[in-house]
C-alpha cells in the first residue's frame, strides 16, 4: 500500500472521491497536485522542490535532429576522408601505369637499338666479298 502524507490544500481540489476546499488539511496515499501543499509531522508545509521544467515537445524535436545532423557531420568527414584516401590511390595507380608505359616503351626503344647494333655488327663481320667471317678471318691473319 501506498504510504499516507498529510497536505494541505492551496485550492480547491477534489481527491479520493470528495471535494476538498482551501486551506483544508487531508490524509492521502494518492499522488501530490499542483493544488496540494505537503506538511511535515508538525503541521508545516515542506518546501516543494523545484520541478524541472518539462520540456516542449519542440526541444525534444530539436535535440533529436541536432543528434542526428551531429551524426551526419561525422558520416560526412568520414566519407570526405575515404574519397581523398580513394583519390590518392587512384593518382597512384595512374602514375604507375605512366611509369609503366614509360618502361614499355623505353624496352621497346632498347630492343630497336639492340636488333640494329647486331646488324651492323653482322655488316661488319663481312669480307669484301660480302662473305661472312670477314672480321675473323682478318684477325686470324694476324
Amino acid at each position: 500500500m501506498a504510504e499516507l502524507k498529510t497536505y494541505r490544500a492551496r485550492e480547491r481540489g477534489y481527491i479520493d472521491d470528495r471535494m476538498i476546499e482551501e486551506g483544508e488539511t487531508f490524509t492521502t496515499a494518492a499522488p501530490k497536485g499542483r493544488w496540494m501543499a505537503l506538511l511535515d509531522k508538525d503541521g508545516n508545509e515542506v518546501e516543494d522542490p523545484e520541478p524541472e521544467p518539462e520540456k516542449d515537445r519542440a526541444e525534444e524535436v530539436a535535440e533529436q535532429a541536432q543528434a542526428y545532423i551531429d551524426d551526419l557531420k561525422d558520416m560526412s568527414e568520414e566519407l570526405e576522408t575515404t574519397l581523398a584516401r580513394a583519390e590518392g590511390a587512384e593518382k597512384a595507380r595512374d602514375d604507375a601505369r605512366a611509369e609503366a608505359d614509360q618502361l614499355k616503351a623505353d624496352l621497346s626503344t632498347a630492343q630497336a637499338e639492340v636488333a640494329d647494333l647486331k646488324a651492323k655488327i653482322a655488316a661488319l663481320d663481312h669480307d669484301g666479298n660480302g662473305q661472312p667471317g670477314g672480321s675473323a678471318k682478318t684477325a686470324a691473319k694476324k
